[in-house]
């Protein structure tokens, strides 16, 4: 018990330099992984016991619970943004029943999340709960998304999926490390067509939930920028190449062409007519047809399948943008073997993605690592990309990293 007094005040002596120190996190930052959060939460696990480690595990479980419902309800923005509300006026002026509301905001009051003063019983927004009242916020979106399609959906089914796995293939593994992870993943078995439809088929069976998916990706471009940390002008095609015919850029699995859009403006000596979209015909006639990334004329679109031999042929650069964390590393390497059998000996292969710490790290992307697992992807340490890429037959020649406290970055590969 002394000794864990004495670590206790140490931390918090510790804490008092960081809090000195506290800036707010950068734009598309996340001020969770700050040293003096950190330190906090550092602080907690030694204060704890492990039952209080599991009830805290099932309180906070129950706090995305109770948010998430809150946010469906769209019961948030009937507390005032100013000021406070009594539990009546609440219900009255949410249209939800108070003795369900009363229920649902003991959670996030004792989470702090929301204030209720201790004697009128009223409740107040707090910092945290304000920025959840618009609905198309960065926090709404990315919560929902992240509970939605994780959280409250498919990752709590982990352990039945790994036990279900082991039963077909006698191996504790990733999902689908020994079969092909697009088919074989915790979404696809829930889905009852394992081994039939890929996760993202199986996302397309729904269209709202395919909306809502395609919606979410703009959270992408908040959080992880396209441009500002690798040289894209350096593509740019010279005369005697553009005699060739030659490709400056093809973004394979483009989607609907944002990256691609955001690259041409930053870089206007990229010209449209040395860029090539790529993605699945579906998505390819909507880019077309209604340009959602107002992409510029004079674009290849071009519908193709990525784990197929790759078209274009010794392009300058081959951009791919959020695919490797859909994939597993046999698929990453399928994938990245056809654009070696097509790469000249100058072009590039350009993975943008999240790199994670060799050790330990940040919290938001173990928990980005585990939901891509429901539809066998990963995420990659820097040592993880360079193992996949020379299995594939290139090696890394410069990791671009986006800086502002993110993990993301472009890994820059070539021929080996």
């Amino acid at each position: 018990m002394a000794d864990t007094r004495a670590r206790l005040q140490a931390l918090v002596q510790e804490l008092i330099p960081l809090a000195e120190k506290y800036e707010e996190p950068a734009p598309g930052a996340f001020g969770i992984e700050d040293p003096l959060i950190t330190k906090a939460k550092e602080l907690i696990a030694q204060a704890q016991a492990p039952v209080d480690y599991a009830t805290s595990l099932m309180v906070t479980t129950l706090e995305a619970i109770s948010l998430r419902t809150l946010l469906q309800l769209n019961a948030l923005q009937a507390i005032p943004a100013s000021g406070s509300i009594s539990l009546t006026d609440f219900s009255t002026k949410s249209g939800v029943q108070d003795s369900l509301l009363e229920r649902l905001l003991r959670v996030p009051v004792n989470a702090n999340f929301i204030d209720q003063d201790s004697t009128s019983g009223e409740y107040s927004h707090t910092h945290l709960s304000q920025g959840f009242t618009d609905p198309n916020s960065m926090p709404c979106r990315l919560f929902s998304f992240i509970y939605d399609e994780g959280l409250g959906g498919l990752m709590p089914l982990l352990p039945q999926y790994l036990t279900h796995q082991h039963a077909q293939t006698g191996k504790w593994e990733e999902p689908g490390a020994s079969r092909d992870s697009t088919r074989f993943n915790i979404q696809t078995w829930h889905a009852n067509v394992e081994g039939v439809k890929t996760a993202f088929e199986v996302m397309e069976m729904n269209p709202e939930r395919m909306k809502r998916f395609q919606t979410s990706m703009a959270i992408g471009e908040q959080l992880n920028p396209f441009v500002g940390y690798y040289n894209f002008d350096k593509l740019a095609v010279s005369s005697d190449e553009e005699e060739a015919d030659r490709k400056a850029l093809v973004d394979v699995g483009g989607g609907q062409g944002l990256a691609l859009a955001a690259i041409l403006k930053a870089h206007p000596s990229l010209k449209p007519t040395h860029c090539v979209l790529q993605d699945t015909a579906p998505v390819i006639a909507l880019a077309q047809t209604s340009n959602p990334a107002n992409l510029p004329p004079g674009i290849t679109y071009q519908p193709h399948d990525f784990f197929l031999a790759q078209p274009i042929l010794n392009a300058k650069a081959y951009y791919l943008k959020a695919i490797a964390h859909d994939l597993s590393d046999a698929n990453l390497v399928a994938v990245l073997r056809e654009l070696v059998a097509v790469m000249a000996a100058d072009s590039r292969a350009l993975i943008a993605e999240n790199v994670l710490p060799e050790r330990g790290g940040s919290g938001v992307m173990a928990l980005m690592d585990l939901m891509m697992m429901g539809i066998g992807g990963k995420e990659r340490t820097e040592e993880g990309f360079r193992r996949v890429l020379r299995q594939a037959g290139l090696v890394v020649d410069w990791v671009h990293r986006a800086g502002g406290g993110r993990n993301y970055a472009i890994v820059e590969a070539r021929l080996e």
